[in-house]
């Protein structure tokens, strides 16, 4: 008899009384609605509240998200489900409401939770203009369900199966997350390829690599870094032919600094083009244009005399060489896009300090935050500052961001 289970009438007293300094109450509670869920909500005659009522009376937020977890689609719950209170019955967001001066984060998270409930339920009846509503005033709905529903708003319009539906919800500033599973661990895209819907199918395949756009931007920067290498190397070897420089800065116009390099090795078969290589590549029509290099010995005259002293004091040096400053100043312009997009210095700033990341970590809603921030932010608030889900207090290093950083700062692209 000592270790027979607990009667409801016994559960709910324990429960009515709230904490007594045993510990082990709430542990009790949870294994019998573990057994029996339907008694969640459940009124019995000489009763108004029910157990579920009671537990968010006395503010133990932490068991109902563990209770909630215990339901399904084939295991419903009711969180309307009202107390027997006259004249007016209550809701446990009532409830909470009630006694939010206490349990402020209980009633945040109901409040949002009969939120994600009615979304959900909108989303399941394919009730386009309350969904549409509900979005106008919180966005945010769009990639967030209730624990016990099994699937999101986008695995509802895969199953509706109009690609020009989803393409209507999948908005830039706030897109369908691709990677969420429903509760039988399936994405969008597993759902779309189960209902052989090639439409959906395609869009879902040309969406999905906007996280491969990631590898490919760290593929950019690793392009950054061997261009990066070849700067170096081209102000190595302008260092080397620091004189021809200011002859070089005497031509009027920049056409000539913009030639392409190879141009002019590619016009060395006739000694006289290759005494003045920059000239010809810049403006091959009118040869009368090349003598711009050699102006400072002799002007347009005798265009043959003139560029031959040139050529055997400027240019007789290595023609690789004559050609290097052209080469750096065409790269120093290329220098302005080599900055970090603003897009991509969004993503490594924290939202919630509003600075470049130092120490990156994963929260569970999936979003990136400096390590001290989120964990101030969570001692005060258990919502995402991003999403509005519930959030726990599990983070993942986050190394792809820090390296990225680390990457960006050795190219002094970042301070």
């Amino acid at each position: 008899m000592a270790n027979a289970s607990p009667t409801y009438d016994q559960v709910y007293l324990k429960v009515k009384n709230g904490f007594t300094g045993d510990a082990t109450i709430w542990d009790q509670v949870y294994e019998y609605i573990r057994l029996h869920p339907n008694d969640l909500f459940l009124i019995s005659p000489n009763r108004i509240w029910s157990i579920g009522h009671q537990i968010i009376y006395h503010g133990n937020l932490q068991l109902f998200k563990r209770l909630l977890e215990l339901y399904n689609e084939k295991n419903p719950i009711n969180i309307r489900s009202t107390t027997n209170d006259k004249p007016k019955p209550k809701t446990i967001l009532d409830i909470a409401n009630e006694r939010q001066e206490y349990y402020k984060d209980q009633y945040q998270y109901i409040k949002r939770l009969f939120d994600q409930d009615t979304f959900i339920e909108a989303c399941k009846k394919d009730d386009w203009p309350m969904i549409d509503a509900m979005l106008e005033k919180d966005r945010t709905l769009i990639n967030e369900k209730p624990p016990y529903c099994s699937n999101y708003f986008i695995h509802h319009l895969v199953r509706y199966g109009d690609v020009r539906k989803f393409d209507e919800y999948n908005l830039h500033n706030n897109p369908l997350r691709l990677d969420l599973r429903n509760a039988d661990g399936k994405t969008a895209l597993d759902l779309a390829t189960e209902a052989n819907n090639q439409e959906i199918i395609t869009e879902l395949t040309r969406l999905l690599p906007v996280r491969e756009r990631e590898s490919s931007m760290s593929c950019e920067l690793r392009e950054d870094d061997r261009r990066e290498d070849t700067d170096v190397r081209e102000k190595n070897n302008q260092s080397t032919v620091s004189t021809p420089v200011p002859v070089r800065s005497s031509v009027p116009t920049p056409t000539s600094v913009r030639s392409p390099v190879p141009t002019p090795t590619s016009v060395e078969p006739p000694p006289s083009t290759l005494a003045r290589p920059p000239a010809t590549t810049s403006v091959q029509p009118p040869p009368s244009t090349s003598t711009r290099p050699p102006a400072t010995t002799s002007v347009q005259p005798p265009s043959s005399t003139s560029t031959r002293p040139p050529t055997t004091t400027s240019v007789q040096p290595p023609p690789s060489t004559s050609t290097r400053p052209p080469t750096t100043t065409s790269v120093q312009p290329s220098s302005s896009p080599k900055t970090v997009p603003p897009q991509v210095l969004k993503n490594l700033t924290c939202t919630l300090t509003k600075k470049i990341f130092a120490d990156p970590v994963k929260a569970s809603d999936g979003k990136t935050y400096e390590r001290f921030a989120i964990k101030e932010y969570l001692v005060d608030n258990r919502l995402s500052p991003q999403t509005g889900e519930e959030m726990n207090d599990e983070f993942i290093d986050d190394i792809a961001t820090k390296d990225l950083i680390s990457r960006l700062r050795q190219q002094k692209l970042l301070p």
